[in-house]
């Protein structure tokens, strides 16, 4: 409780956001779960690891709940230097080769360009899957929440870890095994993750402390793990949580650029900048998975033409 006493001598903002994004979180699934019996405060889930998951919840008809809350903490505000006309900021994971080229392009254009926050999503699914342990039956749940709130780009909504964790050509609930290569992640420690729910605080949830206003604005987004092989009742899952998964349909939005530019002057450049971006991931034979096939390919490049930037000035 420390952590959420402000003008203590150690308190720290970023803490007690963290604290306050596990209070929501829990008060949610126990007050609004379907059948929810008892709560485990930090169970000891892994004996080779030191650190527990926040909780283990058990609910009616031998459902188990296993949670853990992450919340990130980003710099402030991003803004372009000086000498830039604005910032772009992949949100798919591109091979080394794919970032020198569009580092190149940036320079010659005077862009800035920053690379999306992959690690910090690759250290949550460590973390989480180093606490978690393999679910016991398909109603056994292992949860990660990430709070993407306090971000530097704040106007592009979820859009960043909605992308790196679905898109069709690199995202982590892929699969793809260079992405995993890349991250260093194995599928062992993904399949202890069931599902991700990342969400950003508004001012109703917080003031009020019930996570349900996310519901109200849609500032949430609800990923199931279900590619590799997995028996997990997402069915009686998304009944608990009184959800329904992002990433269950055959189209599925994603962004693959955001950025930020003066709109009146710059937003051609930076337009065609996202552009080149786009080619870079599509060309980017290192992630082609052989599941997707070229008509395939052509129907999401489409769909990513319809949302390929967002941007804020």
């Amino acid at each position: 409780m420390d952590q959420l006493a402000a003008g203590k001598e150690n308190y720290s903002e970023e803490q007690f956001f963290r604290a306050l994004s596990e209070i929501h979180v829990l008060n949610f699934l126990m007050t609004f779960g379907s059948g929810f019996k008892e709560g485990i405060y930090e169970p000891k889930l892994n004996s080779s690891s030191e650190s527990n998951p926040e909780a283990r919840l058990i609910f009616e008809n031998e459902i188990t709940i296993d949670v853990e809350v992450k919340t990130p903490g980003f710099s402030r505000l991003t803004k372009p230097n000086k000498n830039k006309i604005g910032i772009i900021k992949p949100n798919v994971i591109i091979s080394d080769k794919g970032i020198r080229k569009i580092r190149m392009y940036c320079e010659k254009n005077k862009i800035e360009l920053m690379l999306p926050r992959v690690l910090k999503l690759k250290d949550f699914i460590k973390s989480a899957a180093s606490k978690f342990e393999v679910p016991t039956s398909n109603k056994h749940f292992n949860l990660l929440f990430i709070n993407w709130t306090y971000t530097d780009f704040p106007e592009c909504d979820l859009h960043e870890p909605i992308s790196l964790f679905v898109n069709p050509i690199s995202g982590i609930l892929s699969y793809n095994k260079k992405t995993l290569e890349l991250l260093n992640i194995s599928e062992k420690e993904l399949d202890k993750i069931s599902a991700i729910v990342l969400y950003k605080d508004n001012i109703n949830n917080i003031l009020f402390g019930d996570f349900r206003y996310h519901f109200q604005d849609k500032s949430f987004a609800y990923l199931i793990n279900d590619i590799n092989g997995n028996t997990t009742d997402f069915d009686l899952l998304s009944k608990i949580l009184r959800i329904n998964p992002y990433n269950n349909e055959m189209s599925i939005e994603w962004w693959p650029t955001d950025f930020e530019c003066d709109k009146d002057k710059y937003k051609k450049n930076i337009t065609k900048a996202c552009d080149y971006v786009s080619e870079i991931i599509f060309q980017s034979k290192e992630f082609t998975r052989e599941l997707y096939q070229e008509s395939l390919c052509s129907d999401i490049e489409k769909q990513c033409v319809l949302n390929k930037s967002t941007n804020w000035y």
